[in-house]
């Protein structure tokens, strides 16, 4: 029996990169899996060898009607929603005096908007079930400034701030919310990034330093969902504000 027999959750961001990892250990350990993303083709493959324990569910979670969707279909295939990891963010770097309004737009939009919107639908799921996990997926930008994140890390400071207020709302619903704040992770699909070639040049070329400061190495998303599943098998009475998660130096 795996560590997450019986859980159900809805992992955001699940058709690549961290999501797809964490859901794809998760349902290995036991759990169902309502996946979310916005690109249905991405999100079939990523489910398609998991069975019935994961449905891919495409939305725009920047969208109430859409948010609205992927819970009501939690409940509907599962019964119970136990656990919430809002992990879907965009990860776009740009000066914002040059920024077009709809790119900070979308930024803040899929990274402090849909989470928020996330968890005012998850709340009332996981209170049924006689409480759960609130997972919200951060990033070391909240506390090293990097040249080009000015909008990125706003979301993300404001994704903490939310994530420790619901942490004091929710508990007495036996809802734990906690921050999961990330360091640089080696990612195969950054290359979608939607920065531009000379954008990703001025950025590393800025940000040597402060990248230099925070790690010499990668994280692998294999080690961020062990520490996820240590999180998430914590026994109820543990709570936990943020745990941090960085490479060595």
């Amino acid at each position: 029996m795996g560590r997450l027999e019986g859980r159900t959750m809805v992992i955001t961001g699940a058709g690549r990169g961290l999501g797809r990892t964490l859901m794809r250990r998760f349902v290995a350990e036991g759990a169902q899996v309502i996946a979310t993303a916005r690109d249905l083709a991405r999100l079939e493959e990523a489910v398609g060898a998991l069975g019935d324990r994961a449905v891919a569910v495409a939305a725009d979670l920047g969208v109430p009607a859409d948010v609205e969707r992927v819970f009501a279909e939690a409940d509907k295939r599962f019964g119970k929603l136990d656990v919430l990891i809002n992990n879907a963010a965009i990860y776009d770097f740009f000066r914002i005096a040059e920024a077009t309004p709809e790119r900070i737009r979308t930024t803040v939009y899929a990274n402090l908007l849909a989470p928020m919107l996330c968890t005012r639908a998850a709340a009332p799921l996981l209170q049924k079930a006689g409480g759960g996990d609130i997972i919200n997926v951060t990033s070391e930008a909240v506390r090293t400034p990097f040249h080009y994140l000015t909008a990125y890390a706003a979301t993300k400071t404001g994704l903490e701030n939310f994530s420790s207020n619901t942490h004091v709302e929710l508990r007495a619903a036996n809802i734990r919310v906690t921050t999961l704040r990330l360091g640089a992770m080696s990612d195969p699909d950054r290359s979608e990034m939607t920065a531009m070639p000379e954008e990703t040049l001025a950025f590393v070329a800025a940000n040597s330093a402060a990248m230099a400061s925070v790690g010499t190495t990668l994280m692998s998303f294999d080690h961020v969902a062990n520490c996820v599943l240590d999180m998430l098998t914590m026994p109820a009475e543990v709570a936990y504000d943020i745990v941090e998660l960085r490479p060595r130096l």
